[in-house]
């Protein structure tokens, strides 16, 4: 018996019923409600076409891919992206320009936590309060960088942030951090236990590398951590 065909013009016109399910399913692939074998399955009654199909299980792979890179409190990238993204940054800073994609100057690298973090997690209302915390630095942190620039939450209350620098002006480094640091830590706070407004603010800590610098993703990161353990002692 022949193979009903995948494609063709016989498959490619959808009845009115068709489209609508095929939406419906976009959406609650969108919800991230949607699951491979509910597509197999309508596929197999014929609720949408095979190419309906084929499309709708990319859109739910992409969305799962894009599901396995963030972190799921704060909706920034997690830790498994970091070092990976760090290291391509490098390879591109130090390539030759014909190769490169990016006009880069140097890569800044922003480590920070939240201080006493414990704190605020035992004494103002738990690990509610804490998450509050993390989503209104992750917000800071959204709000103050640009596009082209990666946000990473890193583990508990840190957050690491990646800069490809275009300018070559070095004067102006301090000047993106100290900008980035004081839009995160203005009026920076938190409602706690019975509504009150708990203020607090981050330490931070940065280290750049210039192009012809030689160093590892994992060296880069140790430094920006130092610099950042530096500031939270010094206060």
């Amino acid at each position: 018996m022949d193979q009903e065909p995948l494609f063709g013009p016989e498959r490619r016109i959808s009845s009115p019923e068709n489209r609508i399910v095929y939406q419906t399913f976009q959406e609650s692939i969108k919800a991230g409600s949607c699951e491979a074998q509910e597509l197999r399955n309508a596929r197999a009654e014929k609720l949408i076409t095979p190419e309906q199909c084929v499309l709708l299980l990319f859109l739910l792979a992409e969305k799962l891919e894009k599901r396995a890179s963030i972190d799921i409190l704060t909706n920034v990238l997690n830790r498994a992206f970091l070092e990976p993204n760090l290291e391509e940054l490098i390879e591109e800073l130090n390539s030759s320009t014909e190769k490169r994609r990016l006009p880069i100057q140097s890569v800044m690298v922003i480590f920070l936590d939240i201080k006493k973090f414990k704190d605020l997690n035992d004494n103002h209302g738990g690990h509610k309060v804490g998450d509050r915390a993390l989503v209104a630095v992750a917000e800071r942190l959204k709000n103050g960088t640009k596009r082209q620039d990666m946000i990473f939450r890193v583990g508990g209350d840190e957050f690491v942030v990646l800069l490809p620098i275009t300018d070559n002006n070095p004067q102006l480094l301090e000047a993106i951090f100290e900008r980035i640091r004081n839009s995160i830590n203005t009026d920076l706070s938190v409602e706690g236990n019975k509504g009150m407004n708990v203020p607090f603010s981050v330490s931070m800590g940065f280290e750049v590398l210039n192009k012809g610098d030689i160093t590892t993703a994992a060296e880069l990161l140790n430094k920006a951590d130092q610099k950042m353990y530096q500031d939270k002692n010094s206060k």
